[in-house]
């Protein structure tokens, strides 16, 4: 290849790792503000007989996310908690979040570390890793968090 073709091909190479830099922060700005999801069960129950799931977290402009992740169920212990994390994008179905959970069950504070994918309406909550963190003390994951909450409207969110 001549010479002349190699400095033509820099601008062009230049110019497309600008295009896709652009691109991957308007896809971190598009992820930012606040993100509300949540469950109830059955769903045809009057609201004062149900399980709620409820989930909301804001999102700042450097990625970092901060948030609460409450499971109410309606004849059991609840779990209430807050989450704190960040946000990764350019995924082909959405963005995740890698968080902390940290929450009190049953009078004792527990941690895990999750993983919340974001499909359109959908907010699917998975556990990451083998162990939960209770008191500082790790124990073999026995029954991880896994939920498929929906979006809802933030004033439906009571939080913490």
């Amino acid at each position: 290849m001549p010479r002349s073709t190699y400095f033509l091909l820099i601008p062009l190479l230049l110019g497309a790792c600008q295009g896709s830099q652009q691109n991957q922060s308007a896809e971190k700005a598009d992820a930012t503000g606040s993100y509300c999801f949540g469950s109830t069960f059955p769903t045809d129950a009057p609201p004062d007989r149900q399980d709620v799931t409820e989930l909301r977290w804001e999102v700042a402009p450097d990625g970092s996310v901060s948030g609460v992740y409450n499971r109410l169920p309606l004849e059991k212990d609840s779990r209430k908690g807050t989450l704190r994390g960040n946000t990764e994008s350019g995924h082909i179905d959405g963005f995740v979040v890698h968080a902390t959970y940290t929450y009190q069950q049953e009078g004792t504070q527990s941690e895990e570390k999750i993983n919340i994918i974001v499909r359109g309406d959908q907010a699917i909550v998975l556990p990451d890793g083998e162990f939960v963190w209770v008191n500082g003390v790790a124990y073999p994951r026995e029954m991880g968090l896994a939920d498929t909450l929906q979006r809802v409207d933030c004033k439906k969110i009571k939080g913490q």
